[in-house]
């Protein structure tokens, strides 16, 4: 985690710490770092992300409620990411007026995870 003083941490930096310690474990992750730097190259926009936004972490009570956040700042398409596994991504990511080439590509930045 980056210090308080260098403020909230990035995309890049936050999925290369989820690439190192998977490959530490042996998985390669094939061509995910190209596609993420591609991707974050091309950002037209940042917003603070949840970081690790799937079905287990969203409590379904009175109003849903997203638990276990892995905050930081990147594109808006990555949360989008795990649900557009579960389902068809273009659903999602136009429910969610999201680029759906984006939210696609996020998809095979971790389909190593699959």
């Amino acid at each position: 985690r980056t210090p308080a003083t260098d403020g909230p941490r990035r995309l890049p930096e936050y999925t290369e710490q989820i690439f190192a310690r998977v490959e530490r474990q042996g998985v390669d992750v094939g061509d995910a770092r190209r596609i993420r730097d591609e991707l974050v190259a091309s950002e037209t926009e940042q917003v603070l992300l949840h970081g690790d936004l799937h079905l287990y972490n969203v409590l379904n009570g009175p109003k849903l409620t997203a638990v276990d956040p892995k905050a930081c700042l990147g594109d808006p398409c990555f949360d989008a990411m795990d649900y557009a596994f579960q389902a068809r991504s273009t659903d999602i990511a136009k429910a969610a007026d999201l680029d759906v080439d984006r939210v696609e590509a996020w998809c095979r930045v971790f389909a190593w995870m699959a």
